[in-house]
């Protein structure tokens, strides 16, 4: 889940996805993010497992967010499979890690670094208050996020000088998707469609939990 041996930011390359719009879009959201929180970010990797229950309905999955969510430490406690750090990922950052050996950091106890604040993690977000009681307060919560401006986005603007993008907007969420939860509520949506809209449209589908880190015994990882 957290690689080593990282080169400067700068120089780790963007994902590309081609000319089109939609390709286009994925790209300029990958270079905020890299303003953002620094490509090194980027490159910490995860399992993204998502899953449904039929005749549920959203009440019932807001219910199991809340519960999940009183229970997410149980998880990282034992299934975490990030205990160390490369160097890499801390330089310029204050922390309180141990030496392990000449390549790694760590610390006693760990388990999973990569969703602690040093991982996959977001100080900015720390402000976002999003309610789980159900789906009318966390569709609102999201919509603030999406559309009100954050003055330190605002400082790294939409277009550099030259006239490139620099990033989808200015607000604290570029894209649904920024928001860094270890669990959300989603919604296949069709094409064109904002995610949040198929949510408050149509309701929760299924739900995305997002903690798990990868096993470094399994090759596939």
């Amino acid at each position: 889940s957290m690689p080593c041996g990282l080169p400067t930011d700068e120089t780790i390359p963007l994902g590309r996805y081609g000319s089109s719009n939609v390709g286009r879009a994925k790209s300029v959201y990958r270079m905020g993010l890299g303003h953002r929180y620094g490509r090194r970010m980027q490159t910490i990797s995860g399992i993204h497992y998502n899953w449904s229950i039929p005749g549920l309905g959203d009440d019932g999955y807001f219910g199991l967010i809340r519960n999940f969510r009183r229970h997410a430490f149980l998880l990282l406690y034992l299934m975490g499979a990030s205990p160390a750090v490369c160097p890499t990922f801390v330089q310029g950052r204050q922390h309180e890690l141990l030496t392990l050996g000449d390549h790694a950091l760590y610390m006693p106890h760990g388990t999973s670094l990569r969703m602690g604040r040093l991982g996959y993690q977001s100080d900015a977000q720390a402000t976002l208050a999003v309610s789980y009681n159900g789906l009318q307060g966390y569709a609102n919560s999201l919509h603030e996020a999406l559309t009100k401006p954050y003055p330190a986005y605002e400082q790294v603007g939409v277009r550099n000088p030259g006239g490139d993008y620099n990033q989808l907007g200015t607000s604290l969420l570029q894209i649904e998707n920024e928001f860094y939860s270890t669990i959300r509520p989603k919604r296949v949506i069709f094409p064109g469609e904002r995610p949040l809209h198929a949510l408050r449209e149509r309701g929760v589908e299924y739900i995305e939990v997002r903690l798990m880190d990868l096993d470094p015994f399994v090759p596939v990882g």
